[in-house]
């Protein structure tokens, strides 16, 4: 498919034990597999012996490793070099964890290293505020001040913050009223959002580009009464937590 989520066996309840799992994600012809991970819970080992996610470029597991990985770090974004990636799970007989979520979608590198992908034709925003709240790198509650084309296909979307409730490891004061922030919306009408507005945001860290608000982020529009709630949140512990490894 163009785009989409793959998740472990069981998700978001634990992953059977003995188990060996395999996916093929292919996207269109002439286009890249990008692969962004919003839970990550596997049983730990310094190896990854035990519990363990695989990918590997092009179809099969034949191909060159891109990575191997375990813990409840979520590893950080992967572009195969194809448009074919396989992903293999396994899990010995122990206790394991939730397993992994992760969204998929085609990827072409323009000359000014933008990244295109393939947005869809309505929105929609799934999970709840909470489960959101996890998966996400960066929530902040904020106001639109501005809206530019480019680079790319995309959207320079800069806030002016209201309140932080996950930094996604951005050197922000505190209180941050006032601070300027841009966010880079590779789909210009996904997630919706109006110039002026104040708006509830949860997006990704990108390696490249910082923060991004993916077609499928969570974005509400704020009302000051989300403030304790986002609060609460914020001082509790997930079961997963959502600390990229660079």
């Amino acid at each position: 498919g163009e785009s989409g989520y793959v998740a472990s066996e069981g998700f978001p309840n634990l992953y059977p034990p003995n188990k060996e799992c395999i996916w093929t994600i292919t996207v269109p012809e002439g286009q890249t597999v990008s692969l962004s991970f919003r839970v990550f819970d596997l049983e730990l080992h310094p190896a990854c012996r035990y519990d363990a996610l695989e990918v590997f470029a092009g179809s099969g597991t034949s191909g060159k490793r891109l990575g191997r990985f375990c813990g409840t770090f979520r590893p950080a974004p992967l572009v195969a070099p194809g448009n074919q990636v396989t992903l293999k799970m396994t899990a010995d007989e122990g206790t394991g964890g939730r397993g992994f979520l992760l969204w998929y979608s085609g990827r072409a590198t323009l000359g000014n290293d933008a990244p295109t992908v393939t947005c869809p034709k309505q929105y929609r925003r799934t999970g709840t505020l909470q489960s959101n709240f996890c998966a996400s790198d960066l929530v902040v509650t904020a106001t639109v001040k501005s809206m530019v084309r480019g680079p790319g296909e995309g959207l320079t979307v800069t806030v002016s913050l209201i309140g932080v409730y996950k930094n996604g490891r951005l050197d922000l004061p505190s209180p941050p009223t006032g601070t300027s922030l841009k966010f880079y919306v590779p789909c210009r009408q996904y997630p919706p959002m109006k110039k002026g507005i104040n708006y509830l945001i949860m997006g990704q860290m990108d390696e490249k580009r910082g923060p991004i608000l993916p077609p499928e982020s969570f974005v509400v529009v704020y009302r000051p009464n989300q403030d304790q709630v986002l609060t609460n949140l914020s001082n509790r512990k997930c079961l997963s937590q959502p600390v990229r490894a660079w």
